[in-house]
């Protein structure tokens, strides 16, 4: 990507950031303050479209910051690096899960337990 092009980005990504920062503030939501039960539809759906507003402003701001990240590893990682972190992030990912299902389910996630022999009366 050349120069400008980044520096244009990089602008265009500060920019959004202010956007962001006002379309995400409650005190600027239509009826702020006011409970849900006591305003008016027209002000519930303002709301949500705001909040919606919000939410691709940030999503813009995520994609030029990924446009802006360096593609290759400032380390200049080899393939093999790259398998052993995606191993890594594997492991990682499959034991959050199984602790996610543990706290989910319970008792249900962990395997039973045998019964021992020796408390048995």
């Amino acid at each position: 990507m050349k120069q400008t092009q980044i520096e244009r980005l990089q602008e265009l990504q500060e920019l959004l950031a202010d956007v962001f920062l006002d379309e995400a503030d409650p005190r600027n939501w239509p009826s702020a303050g006011v409970k849900q039960a006591d305003m008016p539809q027209k002000d519930r759906g303002d709301r949500v479209w705001i909040k919606k507003n919000a939410m691709g402003t940030v999503n813009l701001i995520c994609r030029i910051t990924t446009l802006l990240a360096p593609s290759a590893p400032a380390g200049g990682g080899t393939p093999d690096d790259e398998k052993q972190e995606l191993a890594d992030m594997r492991k990682a990912a499959e034991k959050e899960a199984t602790e996610l299902l543990t706290r989910l389910n319970g008792a249900e996630a962990q395997p039973p337990k045998k019964p021992n022999a020796k408390s048995r009366g």
